[in-house]
């Protein structure tokens, strides 16, 4: 075997290598996203977050965890429920509240979606 040969069997070990490393190298990011109910003023009167893991190398990408949090400042609004779900690349949370008045109430609902790309860039 000369050493051209030589070379060319050690270039695609080599090339194998990082191949095969390139396709397990996995990165893990969280990553969380905020969606405000607001009064014509600017004051949040209540919220619902979702909260994500991802973990992605480049080809693809997978929400491995979500969780959901929300919060109600305002006094006369509570949350009546709130829920989060995962698919693929994507969270979502999903939340419903409670506007209380003298005159009754009223529900309103939002939901707030994460998504990763492959390449890791989140919207």
């Amino acid at each position: 075997m000369n050493k051209k040969e030589m070379f060319e069997i050690v270039l695609c070990v080599v090339l194998v290598v990082l191949m095969i490393v390139y396709s397990i190298y996995v990165i893990l990011d969280e990553q969380e996203k905020t969606k405000y109910y607001k009064n014509s003023s600017g004051t949040v009167l209540w919220s619902v977050s979702v909260k994500a893991t991802f973990s992605y190398n480049g080809s693809t990408s997978t929400c491995t965890s979500c969780s959901h949090s929300t919060t109600a400042p305002a006094s006369s609004w509570s949350i009546k429920s709130a829920s989060h779900s995962k698919s693929g690349n994507t969270a979502t949370a999903k939340a419903t509240a409670t506007w209380k008045t003298s005159a009754g109430s009223k529900d309103y609902s939002m939901s707030v979606t994460i998504k990763c790309s492959a390449t890791g860039v989140v919207s």
